[in-house]
C-alpha cells in the first residue's frame, strides 16, 4: 500500500490479525521493526473490543524501512496468491 507521507511511519500491509502476524514475522526476519495499528484491544467490560469493525490490522514500518518492507510484502503476496 503506497501513500503520500511526510516522512513518518508508513503502512505496508493490512489484513487479519493472523495474516499480519505472519507478515510481521517476515519483516522482523529481514531486520525491519514493525508496529500494528487497529489491533484488537481489551475492553472495559472484560471482553474483547475491535476498534476497527472491518477486522483489519495495519502493519506499519519506519519511513527508512519502507522500500525494503514493500519488497518483503510483495514476495509474501506473490507466494500467498499462487
Amino acid at each position: 500500500m503506497r501513500r503520500e507521507n511526510n516522512g513518518g511511519p508508513r503502512t505496508v500491509f493490512s489484513g487479519t490479525m493472523w495474516e499480519t502476524a505472519l507478515v510481521k514475522s517476515l519483516l522482523e526476519n529481514a531486520e525491519i521493526r514493525v508496529l500494528f495499528t487497529n489491533e484488537i484491544i481489551g475492553g472495559n467490560r472484560g471482553g474483547i473490543v475491535n476498534p476497527n469493525p472491518g477486522g483489519e490490522v495495519n502493519v506499519v514500518v519506519a519511513q527508512e524501512d519502507y522500500e525494503k518492507a514493500c519488497l518483503v510484502v510483495q514476495e509474501y503476496l506473490k507466494h500467498r496468491d499462487s
